[in-house]
């Protein structure tokens, strides 16, 4: 494996950290085994790669089990349909998460903000902004979602959150930016940033 491809694998690793860690907050921890399914687009994103065709992912991944086997223990990659691959995390990645995975409090916050029930959008665009001036909240009003919030700086994180607010419900979805660029046009076009 030459430098580009750890420094890759080492983005693919944190990015799956990052999802189990999301899922540890939202429905607690159990040491299980973890499907994690994810578009192959998403993950040539993630790795780089100019080709994110599940056969070029498939093959870009083929030493990454061995890679993250210290930590995550030996990741099994596979195909799976529509164009997804998947991901089986031993119940040892779900363990090392648990102990070692640190969220930043702003997920913790947000995951206990969407828990609730009748959220607002005043209360979720306050809670971007309260942990950064450089909070981004774009109106978008597609039939999928009603808001997209992000940090402009990258900090505390670097997704994108796209949210959708239903009947006394809110829910979200977080993207990587090339990913929400991808499905939705670049949020730089869009109109209505607060």
């Amino acid at each position: 494996m030459n430098r580009q491809d750890e420094a890759d694998y080492t983005a693919l690793k944190e990015y799956l950290c990052d999802m189990i860690l999301e899922e540890q907050l939202k429905l607690g921890y159990e040491r299980e085994t973890i499907r994690f399914y994810s578009p192959s687009s998403s993950i040539g994103h993630v790795l780089k790669l100019s080709d994110r065709s599940k056969p070029a992912v498939l093959a870009a991944l083929e030493g990454f089990g061995a890679y993250a086997a210290d930590t995550l223990g030996e990741v099994a990659v596979s195909g799976a349909g529509g164009g997804r691959i998947c991901f089986l995390i031993p119940a040892a990645g779900a363990e090392y998460v648990h102990a070692h995975g640190v969220a930043h409090p702003f997920l913790k916050d947000l995951i206990d903000c969407f828990g609730r029930h009748d959220v607002t959008r005043e209360q979720v665009w306050e809670l971007f902004r309260h942990y950064s001036k450089s909070a981004r909240i774009i109106e978008i009003k597609s039939d999928e979602f009603d808001d997209v919030c992000y940090f402009e700086d990258g900090n505390p994180d670097s997704y994108l959150y796209c949210v959708k607010f239903d009947e006394g419900h809110a829910f979200y979805h977080r993207f990587l930016k090339e990913d929400f660029e991808e499905l939705f046009g670049e949020a730089s076009r869009m109109k209505g940033a607060r």
